[in-house]
């Protein structure tokens, strides 16, 4: 996480949950004095790491430094798949101020392994590399243009794509501010998109509406910020990836033709946990394609 590494946002408010607060330079010291430990406990480069958390700052608290992969875990044999080896322990929150190792971590490398919610069927692990996840945060960065003065309020449990890869990811870099509620209460959520329909008529403040899947880092289309926006749609493609309609012989159809909806981008996952076949069997060669991963992956 290279926005941990300047000084220029040391003391600016970082992120906070229901007991507490912490700034850009606290976040980076627990990151550190977690990521110390982790050698000690046998966690490196490749391990797989489960993280069974409520909703609070010491989920974020990231392994990234170990070269490990959270499984943000919530959590049947399908979504402890992959053998979690750090057990119940209490950490240091403070570093003892040695020399943390680099970690030789590639863009391929497992990042994050997240289970789908299963609405169309079984859940399934998704692998997720550091290229999908810096993608997505920077695809949504540019879409609804972050900078420092945003203040990003999480309501989403952090076993959910969107809460990691939106919400936390993409606000970061930005230097913005994350605030995360314990719990999501459908309730007062409904209450809150009413209120803010109306906040969007009075006073002008933008409510954007979008569209992705786990296997897509969580977002791949929203309503542009400026220009044309059509709530109730999911908006349009966004930056670094494309989407189109696709027959079922594997023919992309023009405009206005009914088909399957198939995503291709450098946010497309590296594929699922152990399900080879089911990895495969989406996706869709295309040779004039020159994106990082060239085939389309059908959603």
């Amino acid at each position: 996480m290279p926005w941990l590494s300047t000084d220029l946002v040391t003391a600016r408010p970082c992120m906070r949950d229901e007991t507490q607060e912490l700034s850009y330079g606290d976040f980076r010291d627990r990151v550190e004095a977690a990521a110390e430990q982790f050698p000690e406990l046998g966690v490196g480069h490749g391990s797989v790491v489960a993280a069974m958390l409520p909703n609070q700052v010491e989920l974020l608290i990231t392994i990234e430094d170990a070269g490990a992969a959270p499984v943000v875990a919530g959590a049947d044999d399908e979504r402890t798949a992959g053998r979690p080896v750090l057990l119940p322990t209490d950490l240091r929150t403070e570093a003892r101020g040695g020399v943390l190792s680099s970690v030789d971590t590639g863009a391929d490398d497992l990042d994050l392994l997240i289970c789908t919610s299963g609405s169309t069927g079984r859940p399934q692990g998704v692998r997720l590399d550091h290229a999908n996840l810096a993608a997505t945060a920077d695809s949504m960065a540019q879409a609804i243009r972050l900078t420092d003065t945003d203040h990003c309020l999480l309501v989403l449990p952090l076993f959910h794509v969107n809460a990691i890869c939106v919400s936390f990811l993409a606000t970061m870099p930005a230097g913005g501010r994350l605030s995360i509620l314990a719990r999501f209460h459908p309730v007062e959520f409904l209450k809150a998109v009413t209120e803010l329909r109306a906040a969007e008529e009075r006073f002008g403040f933008p409510l954007i509406e979008g569209y992705g899947l786990t296997e897509g880092t969580c977002a791949s289309t929203a309503n542009p910020l400026d220009g044309p926006r059509k709530i109730g749609t999911v908006g349009v493609a966004l930056p670094g990836q494309e989407v189109a309609v696709m027959s079922p012989d594997g023919d992309l159809l023009p405009a206005g033709e009914r088909g399957e909806v198939v995503v291709r981008g450098a946010n497309v996952m590296r594929g699922y946990l152990n399900r080879p076949e089911a990895t495969s069997a989406p996706r869709r060669s295309r040779p004039s394609c020159t994106r990082i991963r060239p085939s389309w992956r059908r959603r």
